[in-house]
């Protein structure tokens, strides 16, 4: 656009902060973002594994990184958490969590998870298990009506 002035980071190298290296989720979003930043904008990019969502949006928060890529749930924790200088610029994926079955299985609906293991208890992706009982509460259920199979579990 005419007459606007480029984006110019008050950081020497803009740090797309991102969950672990080499992961499946986010971490091909970050380095495609990164790669357009640095070929179209002539931006210094750098994608920052961190230890997960919870260490992301504090970083962006007070100014340690430029950009985060977290899903929308994790980011309005940070804001109630007293993240006032976030601000979230793009929806990206859908945050999906599917509950899946072996295709050979009996279960077909959620309410047939009633009296079923299911994993819950996810130790650092705490939003998976707010996914999960609002999944369970579309049948009726609740924790109480299912095994709980916690994650990380103990290796057997």
């Amino acid at each position: 656009m005419a007459g606007v002035a480029p984006y110019r980071s008050r950081l020497p190298v803009i740090c797309i902060g991102n969950f672990t290296a080499g992961g499946g989720g986010k971490t091909p979003t970050a380095i495609a973002v990164a790669k357009v930043l640095k070929e179209k904008a002539g931006l210094n990019i750098l994608v920052q594994p961190t230890a997960g969502d919870t260490v992301i949006i504090p970083m962006v928060n007070r100014g340690e990184a430029e950009l985060g890529i977290s899903n929308v749930m994790e980011v309005a924790d940070g804001f109630k958490a007293g993240g006032t200088d976030l601000r979230i610029i793009a929806a990206v994926h859908a945050y999906r969590t599917p509950f899946f079955v072996r295709k050979d299985s009996n279960m077909h609906t959620i309410a047939d998870l009633k009296g079923k293991r299911v994993a819950l208890g996810y130790s650092a992706m705490r939003n998976i298990d707010k996914v999960g009982r609002a999944q369970l509460a579309t049948a009726g259920l609740t924790e109480k009506d299912v095994k709980l199979v916690l994650k990380p579990r103990p290796s057997s």
